[in-house]
């Protein structure tokens, strides 16, 4: 996810990303849960903007 967010250009879903999953990899799982809420909320906001957009295409 770390990749395509920041390939894709949604640098506020790919901060949080990097910052979870480095610390899931130094096994810090509940500091790294933290971020799992604004991930999601950010990840449905995105989501809602690409629908609205796609909807302005047709």
């Amino acid at each position: 996810m770390k990749g395509i967010t920041a390939t894709l250009g949604f640098t506020s879903l790919n901060t949080p990303v990097k910052v979870q999953e480095f610390d899931f990899k130094n096994g810090r799982w509940e500091e790294g849960n933290q971020y799992t809420d604004e991930l999601k909320k950010e990840y449905a906001r995105i989501i809602s903007v690409l629908r609205a957009a796609k909807a302005l295409e047709n």
